[in-house]
């Protein structure tokens, strides 16, 4: 242990936590201005909404350790009874949103598949690879960890994605 230890924790474990806090700080996304978390602002940590769980679901490495998962019921302390209801309507909306999102993706690529290198297609693949990276970083920061920052995130995408299936178009009509 001495020997993992001298390398850190990540010598062993993926840092996974990285994602979450720049998401939570609003921070992390590729050309967009962050949001940060109305949690983190209030200087909220991690441990008033992750309590101690059985629930040993995940990495094998990792199952034989107890984890701190947040529930719908740690909200209740803080806030409102019921809040926590509120957290899963965010996460199916994200979810919904992701889903649209992650499709237009797919189609974005899809038609810059069968284009030549031009000045148009070049700036449609920049779009693409930008909206792929702050997609991945959504998803790694678990996007419950702040939610108006997230709907930026994704609208903006949406909104890139618009524009390179336009400049698509235009290599495909010659424009």
């Amino acid at each position: 242990t001495r020997i993992a230890f001298a390398g850190g924790c990540g010598s062993c474990h993926r840092n996974r936590h990285r994602d979450i806090l720049s998401l939570y700080q609003g921070t992390g996304a590729e050309d967009i201005e962050g949001i940060p978390s109305p949690m983190y602002l209030a200087n909220v940590e991690c441990i008033a909404c992750h309590q101690l769980s059985s629930d040993f679901s995940g990495d094998v490495m990792e199952s034989s350790v107890p984890v701190m998962k947040a529930s719908e019921s740690t909200c209740d302390p803080c806030h409102e009874s019921g809040r926590g209801n509120m957290v899963s309507a965010w996460k199916q909306d994200i979810e919904r949103i992701l889903n649209e999102v992650s499709d237009k993706l797919e189609q974005t690529e899809t038609a810059l598949s069968s284009q030549v290198g031009s000045g148009p297609e070049e700036q449609a693949r920049v779009l693409l690879i930008k909206s792929r990276k702050n997609l991945a970083f959504i998803r790694a920061g678990i996007p419950v960890h702040n939610y108006d920052y997230v709907v930026k995130i994704l609208e903006t995408i949406n909104a890139d994605m618009e524009a390179a299936i336009s400049l698509t178009r235009q290599v495909r009509n010659g424009i």
